[in-house]
Protein backbone atom coordinates (compact mmCIF):
# COMPACT_ATOMS: atom_id res chain seq x y z
CA UNK A 1 0.00 0.00 0.00
CA UNK A 2 1.03 3.65 -0.84
CA UNK A 3 1.17 6.28 1.68
CA UNK A 4 -1.58 8.25 -0.33
CA UNK A 5 -3.49 4.91 -0.38
CA UNK A 6 -3.24 5.28 3.34
CA UNK A 7 -4.12 8.42 3.90
CA UNK A 8 -7.64 7.58 2.01
CA UNK A 9 -8.36 4.90 3.55
CA UNK A 10 -7.69 6.45 6.77
CA UNK A 11 -9.73 9.71 5.49
CA UNK A 12 -6.50 12.22 6.39
CA UNK A 13 -4.72 14.53 4.30
CA UNK A 14 -1.64 13.11 2.86
CA UNK A 15 0.87 14.93 4.71
CA UNK A 16 -0.88 13.57 8.09
CA UNK A 17 -0.17 9.82 6.74
CA UNK A 18 3.63 11.28 5.68
CA UNK A 19 4.15 12.52 9.30
CA UNK A 20 2.73 9.21 10.40
CA UNK A 21 4.74 6.82 8.44
CA UNK A 22 7.97 8.63 8.34
CA UNK A 23 8.06 8.61 4.49
CA UNK A 24 8.67 11.84 2.57
CA UNK A 25 6.83 11.03 -0.58
CA UNK A 26 2.63 9.86 -0.96
CA UNK A 27 3.84 6.96 -3.35
CA UNK A 28 6.47 5.29 -1.26
CA UNK A 29 5.00 1.09 -1.02
CA UNK A 30 4.83 0.78 2.71
CA UNK A 31 5.16 -2.67 4.10
CA UNK A 32 2.44 -4.31 5.97
CA UNK A 33 3.84 -3.72 9.66
CA UNK A 34 4.51 0.12 8.45
CA UNK A 35 0.90 0.36 7.59
CA UNK A 36 -0.80 -1.36 11.17
CA UNK A 37 1.80 0.99 13.03
CA UNK A 38 0.93 3.82 11.27
CA UNK A 39 -2.68 3.11 12.14
CA UNK A 40 -2.37 1.96 15.41
CA UNK A 41 -0.35 5.42 16.42
CA UNK A 42 -3.03 7.40 14.85
CA UNK A 43 -6.16 5.35 16.43
CA UNK A 44 -4.16 6.38 19.59
CA UNK A 45 -3.87 9.85 19.14
CA UNK A 46 -7.08 12.27 20.59
CA UNK A 47 -8.86 13.04 17.38
CA UNK A 48 -12.36 12.81 15.73
CA UNK A 49 -11.31 10.93 12.26
CA UNK A 50 -8.94 8.43 14.76
CA UNK A 51 -12.24 8.01 16.84
CA UNK A 52 -14.09 6.66 13.30
CA UNK A 53 -16.20 9.08 12.28
CA UNK A 54 -18.11 9.43 9.23
CA UNK A 55 -16.44 11.72 6.40
CA UNK A 56 -18.82 12.77 3.77
CA UNK A 57 -16.91 14.20 0.54
CA UNK A 58 -18.97 17.53 -0.96
CA UNK A 59 -18.91 17.96 -4.17
CA UNK A 60 -19.52 21.74 -5.93
CA UNK A 61 -20.32 23.18 -9.52
CA UNK A 62 -18.08 26.22 -8.42
CA UNK A 63 -13.99 25.19 -8.06
CA UNK A 64 -13.31 27.25 -4.72
CA UNK A 65 -16.88 27.64 -3.59
CA UNK A 66 -16.92 29.49 -0.23
CA UNK A 67 -19.84 29.07 2.57
CA UNK A 68 -19.85 31.72 5.94
CA UNK A 69 -20.86 30.36 8.64
CA UNK A 70 -21.94 31.38 12.10
CA UNK A 71 -19.53 28.84 14.90
CA UNK A 72 -22.34 27.63 17.53
CA UNK A 73 -19.52 27.67 20.32
CA UNK A 74 -17.82 31.20 19.93
CA UNK A 75 -20.64 33.48 17.92
CA UNK A 76 -17.82 33.95 15.23
CA UNK A 77 -18.88 33.92 12.02
CA UNK A 78 -16.24 31.83 9.61
CA UNK A 79 -15.82 30.21 6.11
CA UNK A 80 -15.90 26.91 4.74
CA UNK A 81 -13.79 26.38 1.44
CA UNK A 82 -13.89 24.19 -0.77
CA UNK A 83 -10.77 23.57 -2.81
CA UNK A 84 -11.18 22.13 -6.71
CA UNK A 85 -14.83 21.19 -6.26
CA UNK A 86 -14.41 19.23 -3.39
CA UNK A 87 -14.79 19.73 0.68
CA UNK A 88 -14.12 16.17 2.60
CA UNK A 89 -15.53 16.75 6.22
CA UNK A 90 -16.30 15.13 9.05
CA UNK A 91 -20.15 14.54 9.56
CA UNK A 92 -21.52 16.69 12.92
CA UNK A 93 -18.02 19.16 12.26
CA UNK A 94 -18.56 22.74 11.73
CA UNK A 95 -17.86 22.69 7.47
CA UNK A 96 -20.76 19.65 7.58
CA UNK A 97 -22.81 21.84 9.09
CA UNK A 98 -22.28 24.57 7.36
CA UNK A 99 -22.81 23.19 4.09
CA UNK A 100 -25.75 21.08 5.22
CA UNK A 101 -27.42 23.91 6.37
CA UNK A 102 -27.05 25.95 3.54
CA UNK A 103 -29.03 24.03 0.80
CA UNK A 104 -27.28 25.18 -1.91
CA UNK A 105 -28.04 23.23 -5.13
CA UNK A 106 -24.68 23.23 -6.85
CA UNK A 107 -23.49 20.99 -3.72
CA UNK A 108 -23.61 17.60 -3.54
CA UNK A 109 -22.80 14.54 -1.35
CA UNK A 110 -20.95 12.04 -3.45
CA UNK A 111 -21.75 8.60 -2.85
CA UNK A 112 -19.16 5.37 -3.53
CA UNK A 113 -21.75 3.08 -5.67
CA UNK A 114 -23.88 4.09 -8.73
CA UNK A 115 -27.43 5.26 -9.11
CA UNK A 116 -29.89 2.27 -8.85
CA UNK A 117 -32.30 3.99 -11.39
CA UNK A 118 -30.98 3.91 -15.28
CA UNK A 119 -32.57 7.59 -15.01
CA UNK A 120 -30.90 8.87 -12.75
CA UNK A 121 -27.54 7.38 -14.24
CA UNK A 122 -28.64 8.79 -17.66
CA UNK A 123 -28.69 12.71 -16.15
CA UNK A 124 -25.87 12.01 -13.85
CA UNK A 125 -23.58 11.22 -17.31
CA UNK A 126 -25.57 13.92 -19.20
CA UNK A 127 -24.59 16.61 -16.15
CA UNK A 128 -21.28 15.48 -16.16
CA UNK A 129 -21.10 15.72 -20.19
CA UNK A 130 -22.30 19.05 -19.74
CA UNK A 131 -19.99 20.36 -16.84
CA UNK A 132 -17.14 19.41 -18.44
CA UNK A 133 -17.17 19.37 -22.09
CA UNK A 134 -16.90 23.32 -21.81
CA UNK A 135 -14.59 24.14 -24.54
CA UNK A 136 -15.74 25.94 -27.83
CA UNK A 137 -15.79 22.82 -29.63
CA UNK A 138 -17.32 20.56 -26.62
CA UNK A 139 -13.92 19.27 -25.57
CA UNK A 140 -13.07 18.71 -22.50
CA UNK A 141 -11.94 21.93 -20.15
CA UNK A 142 -8.86 21.39 -18.69
CA UNK A 143 -9.34 22.91 -15.65
CA UNK A 144 -13.03 23.18 -14.62
CA UNK A 145 -14.20 20.14 -16.65
CA UNK A 146 -11.74 17.47 -16.00
CA UNK A 147 -11.13 19.44 -12.55
CA UNK A 148 -14.29 18.92 -11.97
CA UNK A 149 -14.79 15.19 -12.94
CA UNK A 150 -11.90 14.06 -11.13
CA UNK A 151 -12.93 15.72 -7.61
CA UNK A 152 -15.38 12.74 -7.44
CA UNK A 153 -12.39 10.08 -7.32
CA UNK A 154 -10.59 9.76 -3.87
CA UNK A 155 -6.75 9.23 -4.60
CA UNK A 156 -6.65 5.85 -3.78
CA UNK A 157 -8.58 5.71 -7.23
CA UNK A 158 -6.33 7.68 -9.43
CA UNK A 159 -4.48 5.42 -11.11
CA UNK A 160 -8.13 3.60 -12.23
CA UNK A 161 -8.75 6.73 -13.40
CA UNK A 162 -5.56 7.82 -15.12
CA UNK A 163 -5.91 4.10 -16.63
CA UNK A 164 -9.11 4.52 -17.88
CA UNK A 165 -8.45 8.13 -19.51
CA UNK A 166 -5.14 6.88 -21.21
CA UNK A 167 -7.17 4.05 -23.17
CA UNK A 168 -10.93 5.46 -23.09
CA UNK A 169 -9.95 9.30 -23.24
CA UNK A 170 -12.62 11.58 -20.95
CA UNK A 171 -15.92 9.92 -21.95
CA UNK A 172 -14.19 6.92 -20.57
CA UNK A 173 -13.50 8.45 -17.23
CA UNK A 174 -16.96 9.90 -17.81
CA UNK A 175 -18.28 5.93 -18.03
CA UNK A 176 -16.02 5.21 -14.91
CA UNK A 177 -17.61 7.63 -12.43
CA UNK A 178 -21.14 6.30 -13.90
CA UNK A 179 -20.24 2.82 -12.49
CA UNK A 180 -18.88 3.99 -9.81
CA UNK A 181 -20.39 6.61 -8.21
CA UNK A 182 -23.68 9.16 -7.24
CA UNK A 183 -24.69 12.09 -5.55
CA UNK A 184 -27.17 12.82 -3.33
CA UNK A 185 -28.36 16.79 -3.07
CA UNK A 186 -28.36 18.34 0.61
CA UNK A 187 -31.48 17.80 0.79
CA UNK A 188 -31.62 14.15 0.96
CA UNK A 189 -28.59 13.85 3.26
CA UNK A 190 -29.79 12.58 7.04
Amino acid sequence: MKVGDLADQMGIPVKDAMVLTGKSNQNTILSEEEVEKAVQEYQAQDTPAAKGEKVVLFWSEVMNHAIVGVDPKTGVQQIVRFENFRLPCKVGSFSYNTVMASKEQDIRIVVDKPFRDVGDAKAFRALLEDKIYTGPNREAGAVRGMGFLLALFKRSENDEVAKTLQQHGVAGVIELAVRLKHFETLDKEG
